[in-house]
């Protein structure tokens, strides 16, 4: 069984993340005259005639400068409750193409928060949870490289055609 702590610090991310799709209920989806407007002030210090791997370095000086602190991949909280939600509310599989509720999602990750806390011994529990967090966020990172590079060579190849 997980520790009082434990079930504390789900219960405490439980309803973060349950209070994050409710406001999400009453937000706008996607409002394209706003997000041009700060697309172009984000971008503004980007000089997309750079080469390719200037253009990749500034972009990532930009993301690096911008995006503090970085953030642990926890989906229940970040994730499902408004990053990955569709117009209809509801989150979409990009491997199945299902749609699922997102409180089922969120309600899904304490459960397994609480049952790999339950299998270790009580102050390893946060560590682990830690830890895991950091390989994730590692692994994220990662992407997100992997993405900067991929706008970089698409941007340079705009360029040159443009």
């Amino acid at each position: 069984m997980s520790d009082r702590a434990t079930d504390d610090r789900v219960d405490a991310e439980l309803g973060r993340a349950l209070a994050t799709l409710a406001a999400s209920r009453e937000q706008v989806y996607y409002d394209a005259d706003a997000d041009a407007s700060v697309r172009a002030r984000y971008y503004a210090a980007i000089d997309e005639s750079e080469s390719p791997e200037q253009l990749f370095h500034s972009l990532g000086v930009l993301l690096e400068h911008t995006h503090a602190p970085r953030l642990p991949y926890k989906p229940a909280e970040r994730v499902y409750p408004w990053v990955d939600l569709h117009p209809d509310g509801r989150l979409l599989s990009i491997y199945s193409g299902k749609a699922f509720d997102a409180e089922q999602f969120i309600r899904a990750d304490a459960e397994i928060a609480r049952r790999r806390a339950a299998c270790l011994p009580g102050a390893d529990a946060a560590r682990v949870h830690a830890r895991s967090a950091r390989v994730r966020g590692g692994l994220r990172r990662a992407r997100a490289r992997a993405a900067v590079q991929l706008r970089a060579r698409r941007a340079a190849v705009m360029v040159r055609q443009a």
